[in-house]
């Protein structure tokens, strides 16, 4: 049986949390995701700078991406997985991308078409962080 947190836990977690990624950076990798603690592989495709607030406040144990965020892609190819930066350029968290268009399960970053163009303009609309 896994360990479960209440609600009011799951945003405590998740509030205490989200306020480090203010100001810092989400980045679109091609290939596939390396370990957590392991330097970036694949091109990096495109760097978004993260608002600040990033994120609002947990409800449900979720706390959602404040605001759209877009960039320009500095290279060609597939996203294959993304990494989120601090404000100080330290890794906090990684997931796969996948396609699609609402906010997916598990961490999982949805993009309506992960094929990217050089050049491109990309917008993400939403991501949510989840505290199961």
């Amino acid at each position: 049986m896994a360990t479960s947190l209440n609600v009011a836990a799951r945003n405590a977690v998740l509030d205490g949390f989200r306020t480090n990624f203010d100001g810092g950076t989400l980045k679109l990798y091609t290939g596939t995701e390396p370990s957590v603690d392991a330097a970036a592989t694949g091109t990096l495709l495109a760097t978004f700078t993260l608002p600040t607030p990033a994120f609002n406040a947990a409800s449900n144990g979720v706390a959602s991406l404040a605001s759209a965020i877009t960039a320009t892609a500095v290279a060609g190819g597939t996203a294959g997985y993304y990494r989120i930066e601090d404000s100080a350029g330290t890794l906090v968290i990684q997931g796969p991308v996948i396609q699609g268009t609402a906010p997916a399960a598990d961490g999982d970053l949805a993009l309506d078409n992960p094929n990217i163009a050089s050049g491109q303009q990309i917008t993400i609309n939403s991501y949510d962080l989840k505290q199961p």
